[in-house]
C-alpha cells in the first residue's frame, strides 16, 4: 500500500517539505533560465564549489554570515561567467548545454582541488549556521520559508516587471526581440546570474541541514531542478512560464520522490523514474508545439 498510515502525518508532510525546498530554490532559477531560452547544467558543481568553500569558510572563521555571503557570492560569480560566455558567442539553447557542461567541469575542479576529495565537516557547536537547515518559525521550516521568499521573488520580477516580460519575450520570439531593440543577451545574462546565485542559496541550505560538504554535494541536482521546472508546465521560450508552474512540479517529484522512498525504492531506480518523466514531459511540451 503507497499510502501508509504515516504518510500523511506532520512529520513526514514537513520532511518532504524540507526536501523539496532546496529544489524548489534551484528550479525557480532554472525556470529564469529556460524561460529565457537557456539550459545550464552546471548548476550540481556550483553547489559544490559553493558548499565546500562555506564550510572550509565557516570553520575557519567561525562567522555563518560571512559563510553565506562566501557561498552566495561564488555562485553569482559562476552564473556571471556562464552569461558572459554566452554574451560572447551570441549563443541559443543548444550553445547553452555546451558552455555550462564546461562550467560544471571546472566548479567540480575546483571543488575536489579545494576539498582534497573528502568531506567537510560542519563544527556543530556554530548552532546559528545549523539553525538555517533544521530550525523553524512558527512550526514552518526555515528551508521552506526561504523557498517560497526566493519564489516570491522571482514571480513577482516575472509578472509584474518590464525585466520579467522581457525575459519571457526574449527566449520566445527572437524577431521581435531583435524589432524591438531589447538586450536579449543582457537577458541572458541576468538569467544565468540568478541561476547561479540560486545555486549558492542551496548550498547553504544543503550543508545547514546535513552539515558535511563534499566535491559532489551538488550531484544531480541540475536533474531535479530541470525536471521540476518542466514537469510543471515551463518550457524553453515559453511566454506563458511563471514560477507557481515550477512550484508545482516541486511538490509533484517530491511526492513522488517520498512515495518511492517510502516504498524501499533504490536510488538507482528512483534516477531511472526520474530520467523517464523529464523525457515524457519534453516529448508532451513538443507535440505542444505541433
Amino acid at each position: 500500500m503507497i499510502f501508509t498510515e504515516n504518510f500523511f502525518t506532520w512529520n513526514n508532510i514537513s520532511n518532504v517539505l524540507r526536501q523539496v525546498s532546496i529544489n524548489g530554490v534551484l528550479a525557480a532559477g532554472f525556470t529564469i533560465v529556460i524561460l529565457a531560452d537557456g539550459f545550464d547544467l552546471s548548476i550540481g558543481s556550483i553547489i559544490s564549489i559553493c558548499a565546500v568553500v562555506a564550510i572550509g569558510t565557516l570553520n575557519s572563521s567561525r562567522s555563518p554570515l560571512l559563510a553565506v555571503v562566501v557561498s552566495l557570492a561564488i555562485g553569482l560569480a559562476f552564473g556571471i561567467f556562464n552569461g558572459i560566455l554566452i554574451r560572447f558567442i551570441k549563443g541559443n539553447n543548444s550553445d547553452s548545454f555546451l558552455i555550462t557542461l564546461g562550467t560544471m567541469l571546472i566548479a567540480s575542479s575546483c571543488a575536489y582541488t579545494y576539498s582534497g576529495g573528502f568531506n567537510i565537516y560542519c563544527d556543530n557547536t556554530l548552532t546559528a549556521y545549523r539553525n538555517i537547515g533544521k530550525g523553524s518559525v512558527a512550526g514552518v521550516p526555515i528551508l521552506v520559508i526561504i523557498m517560497l521568499l526566493v519564489m516570491l521573488i522571482f514571480e513577482l520580477i516575472l509578472q509584474k516587471t518590464t525585466l520579467g516580460r522581457k525575459i519571457k519575450l526574449s527566449g520566445s520570439n527572437r524577431t521581435a526581440v531583435y524589432m524591438s531593440g531589447i538586450n536579449a543577451h543582457g537577458i541572458k545574462l541576468f538569467s544565468f546570474a540568478m541561476t547561479g546565485l540560486c545555486a549558492g542559496i542551496a548550498a547553504i541550505m544543503l550543508t545547514a541541514r546535513t552539515g558535511v560538504a563534499s566535491p559532489s554535494t551538488g550531484y544531480g541536482y541540475e536533474v531535479d531542478a530541470a525536471t521540476a521546472a518542466i514537469i510543471g508546465g515551463n518550457r524553453e521560450g515559453g511566454i506563458r512560464g511563471n514560477i507557481l508552474k515550477t512550484l508545482t512540479g516541486v511538490l509533484i517529484l517530491g511526492l513522488i520522490t517520498n512515495i518511492m522512498n517510502i516504498m524501499n525504492v533504490s536510488t538507482v531506480i528512483q534516477t531511472i523514474a526520474k530520467g523517464i518523466i523529464l523525457l515524457l514531459t519534453l516529448y508532451t511540451n513538443r507535440l505542444k508545439k505541433i
